[in-house]
């Protein structure tokens, strides 16, 4: 893997090593970064390796999912994880240089023993022990009034060519490790976690390469539970969107059910943990921060369903799932539907997850085809549940709901070629040619045979589907931009979406086709948060967990597939 895009973490860890600390900035020198929230500044140390002369040398990088190997010509370097709060560094050949580059208020280094020191980092909230097991180490951190004046530790070899670091993140509370193992056995450990956690995932890898980074990125995604984190939480990326967006976590759940039922449920609770009194979910959480300025689209019971039908959902998860989902529902008809017409509104892009998407030209609120699907198979997940947990009349009142929701759908946005959102109040139709008006196949067996027939022809015709997937906005609209975002760009939610909605109108080969498409760009381009539907370039965050997730979840599904047809597509 590319380490100037896919981070070294491990599995639980707030800790990272990368070559690119911010979208920006070109790849660089190899920072140790803080992936908590609150921490004002992200990079903690960076790491040089040293010639004999002393200078700085560019080490060529090998990433393993469990091992970090820097070589140079005087010798190499090797960092493992050894468990989530412990990074191990172990170089032959060359000295290492750990830099503080930049000093602020109550930054320090202090001794507390002849092998180990404290860094109090306080410009990133954090705090660490570093501790010498072998090789000499010389320290450049004077004091100055409260904090010290630069901050710089050197590793260089004695007689024997062998140094090796420990560096301790330590959290609120705790202290540390009175003793060290073996950095081999360290590493057997850390691989034979990931092993598992690879392996649980069903299906063959198509190709190998891509399904060792998708399970990576996955891994390697989640944090330990820690301030507002209530429960592991898989983040987005480990290199700048290190929150949890509360509709990207379905995503993860959903690729998580059948391999790991406990963490995939852990995911879907993890906006729940914050769920207001009214029923409104965060439009995203850290550790350290919530926002709720926007919310995110309703994919919960849609996901839920994918839970419940791969096993991962027993009836106690059920009876905790079910309110949370009922208030989540009941939000957006109580808060969300200003003119009273029974179907909900979003009040801006962000809230449909489609930030910039071509819906929103003319602003909001908008009632948009897409939200309305979404409700639509929430209230048939909520009528599933209910049944399930023998609330029969719950169940019907959910079954009514969902008919006259799909009934409204039809009404309000049909144009009697493809799906069209208004504005609420008004009722005033907004042009757009973006794929969201393709999301109602989701609840294609509630809609009429011509519709779904038409809906199925828009999203498989040229001006959707390439050669890497599907554009998110059509090939001959005005707004098409290939690096525009929501505006043409590829994406993993709205591909898995697509997909599951073709599965579901009858047309599998098609849907086996577009995730086959799509695992070939995000395996080539590790796991982007979107990537060109032209040229399948990455773009904006690498290694993104909801890629990973799709990935994953599509391997599966291809990997079970008796054909897996090639259709004659232009680009």
């Amino acid at each position: 893997m590319n380490l100037d895009r896919v981070p070294f973490s491990t599995f639980g860890s707030y800790l990272a090593l990368g070559g690119r600390p911010r979208a920006d900035t070109p790849a660089g020198p190899l920072y140790l970064r803080t992936l908590q929230g609150d921490a004002p500044r992200k990079e903690v140390l960076r790491l040089d390796l040293l010639d004999p002369a002393g200078r700085r040398v560019t080490p060529e990088a090998r990433l393993d999912p469990t091992r970090l190997t820097l070589s140079t010509p005087h010798g190499a370097a090797e960092l493992i994880f050894d468990g989530p709060r412990t990074l191990r560094l172990r170089a032959r050949g060359p000295s290492v240089r750990l830099d503080f580059e930049t000093v602020g208020w109550y930054d320090f280094l202090q001794q507390v023993t002849p092998d180990a020191w404290h860094l109090n980092s306080f410009s990133n909230r954090s705090q660490y022990r570093l501790t010498r097991l072998a090789g000499h180490v010389s320290v450049d951190a004077p004091w100055h009034v409260d904090r010290s004046e630069r901050i710089a530790l050197t590793l260089t070899p004695g007689e024997d060519p062998t140094l090796e670091l420990v560096i301790e993140e330590l959290p609120p509370g705790s202290v540390p490790r009175a003793s060290h193992p073996d950095f081999d056995d360290a590493h057997a450990r850390a691989e034979t976690a990931f092993h598992a956690f690879a392996a649980a995932f069903p299906g063959t890898p198509p190709p190998p390469r891509g399904r060792v980074t998708a399970a990576y990125v996955a891994w390697s995604g989640v944090l330990e539970p820690r301030g507002f984190h209530r429960r592991p939480a898989m983040v987005m990326s480990k290199n700048w969107m290190t929150q949890v967006w509360s509709w990207d976590h379905c995503f993860n759940a959903v690729a998580l059910a059948a391999g790991h039922p406990d963490l995939a449920f852990d995911q879907w609770l993890t906006a729940f943990d914050h769920q207001t009194d009214t029923g409104a979910l965060p439009d995203s959480v850290s550790d350290g921060a919530r926002i709720f300025n926007f919310v995110k689209p309703p994919v919960h019971g849609w996901a839920l369903r994918a839970l419940l039908e791969r096993g991962a959902l027993g009836e106690d998860r059920l009876r905790e799932a079910y309110p949370l989902l009922a208030r989540w529902t009941q939000w957006w008809f109580e808060q969300r539907d200003d003119d009273h017409d029974g179907v909900p509104a979003y009040a801006h892009g962000n809230d449909s997850g489609w930030d910039n998407g071509s819906f929103f030209t003319r602003g909001g609120p908008l009632e948009s085809p897409d939200l309305s699907a979404l409700l639509v198979e929430q209230l048939d997940v909520l009528a599933l549940v209910a049944a399930r947990l023998g609330q029969d009349g719950e169940a019907r009142a959910w079954k009514e709901r969902a008919d006259a929701l799909t009934a409204a759908t039809l009404e309000h946005f049909w144009t009697g070629t493809h799906f069209q959102p208004v504005l609420s109040g008004t009722h005033e139709r907004v042009p757009s040619r973006s794929l969201m008006r393709c999301l109602p196949l989701l609840i294609a067996p509630r809609l009429p045979h011509s519709v779904r027939e038409a809906l199925v022809r828009d999203v498989t015709s040229p001006e959707f589907l390439t050669s890497f997937g599907l554009r998110t906005e059509a090939r001959s609209s005005a707004a098409y931009d290939p690096r525009g975002y929501w505006r043409g760009s590829s994406w993993a939610p709205a591909t898995l979406l697509v997909v599951e909605g073709l599965e579901r109108a009858g047309e599998r080969a098609l849907a086996l086709e577009v995730a086959r498409r799509f695992c070939a760009a995000a395996g080539a381009s590790d796991m982007p948060e979107n990537f060109d539907p032209e040229t399948g370039e990455a773009l904006c965050c690498p290694a993104y967990t909801w890629t990973a997730s799709v990935y994953l979840e599509f391997a599966g599904r291809l990997s079970h597939a008796a054909v897996t047809p090639a259709l004659d597509v232009s680009r």
